[in-house]
């Protein structure tokens, strides 16, 4: 009652006259300025409401956090790695492992957000590096094509797919030519990837391609 009454004194001069009859001019505009004291009011909870939680469009803090896992795999470089979300976990093939020499591995890790774990799969992938990689939504597999399976441009044309657990290579009844470092992601509105450009050409002899490749199930 006593907010009340405190509301109706907002809107009564000091004299006691009110503003203006309700059909007035002077009433019309003391009702917009009603309101709009009303709504300030509400925000800064003078009448006792509640006022906003959270201002809309906030966002979060976003940063990088460096990680100490108790084991790893060994200094890389030219790693492709590609999110599984069949399992999870983040999975990493192959690379440069030593520089100037380039050394191909082909080793297979899978990250799980706070540990590196070396898996064993009875066949992989040949050793290479600037190989391309994407999780495929529509099969549930990461994707694996291409790379340079030799320092110097040797670069390969094979398809292989991660289930988790075990590499398979596939034998598409065409595919795009041997090339390495091309971009691979999957393309959720039409369930494919796509697989643009890279560097193809003879050894010692690189050339930039710009081909597009969709690899889907059929």
């Amino acid at each position: 009652m006593n907010q009340l009454c405190a509301s109706r004194k907002l809107f009564t001069n000091s004299s006691g006259y009110r503003a203006g009859a309700p059909g007035s001019s002077r009433g019309r505009r003391w009702a917009r300025l009603s309101g709009a004291v009303a709504a300030s009011a509400a925000i800064l909870g003078v009448f006792g409401l509640p006022g906003p939680v959270a201002l809309a469009g906030s966002s979060p803090v976003l940063t990088w956090t460096k990680q100490n896992p108790a084991s790893s795999p060994p200094a890389l470089a030219n790693a492709p790695m590609a999110y599984d979300a069949a399992t999870g976990t983040a999975v990493l093939f192959g690379s440069d492992h030593q520089i100037p020499l380039g050394l191909g591995l082909a080793d297979t890790w899978a990250w799980d957000g706070s540990a590196w774990t070396e898996q064993s799969p009875a066949t992989s992938p040949s050793a290479r590096s600037f190989a391309s990689m994407a999780y495929d939504a529509a099969t549930g597999t990461a994707v694996l094509f291409g790379g340079e399976t030799e320092p110097g441009d040797n670069n390969s044309a094979d398809t292989w797919t991660w289930d988790g657990s075990a590499w398979t290579e596939q034998s598409p009844a065409t595919s795009p030519p041997a090339r390495s470092a091309a971009s691979l992601a999957y393309d959720a509105a039409t369930g494919a990837a796509v697989l643009f450009g890279g560097t193809g050409g003879i050894p010692g002899h690189p050339t930039f391609l710009r081909g597009t490749w969709t690899w889907s199930a059929g």
